[in-house]
């Protein structure tokens, strides 16, 4: 519950408090683990990403393809039609 108040943090239902602690409290657990190695030379601590789902931390890495499904897929590259010429490409608008 601290990190509630010292972060600010504020949810809407009691079922997203109990999920974001426990994604807190999980966080808690691998920072205080990394931080007892001995020989450590730097330490981790939290941030605004402690309550975040691996499923939200996973959208902040972008596009990836399926692999999959990567194999399959086709691209187009050919040009169809002429390639534009002098006096024909709108470059303003």
């Amino acid at each position: 519950m601290s990190y509630v108040s010292t972060d600010g943090k504020n949810y809407p239902t009691k079922t997203e408090y109990k999920m974001r602690a426990s994604n807190w409290a999980r966080a808690d657990k691998e920072i205080s683990a990394f931080n007892a190695k001995a020989g450590q030379k730097s330490k981790v601590g939290h941030n605004y990403l402690s309550s975040w789902s691996t499923t939200e931390k996973n959208q902040l890495n972008g596009f990836k393809v399926n692999i999959q499904s990567a194999g399959s897929a086709t691209t187009n590259t050919s040009l169809s039609g002429s390639p534009p010429t002098e006096g024909t490409v709108n470059w303003v608008n």
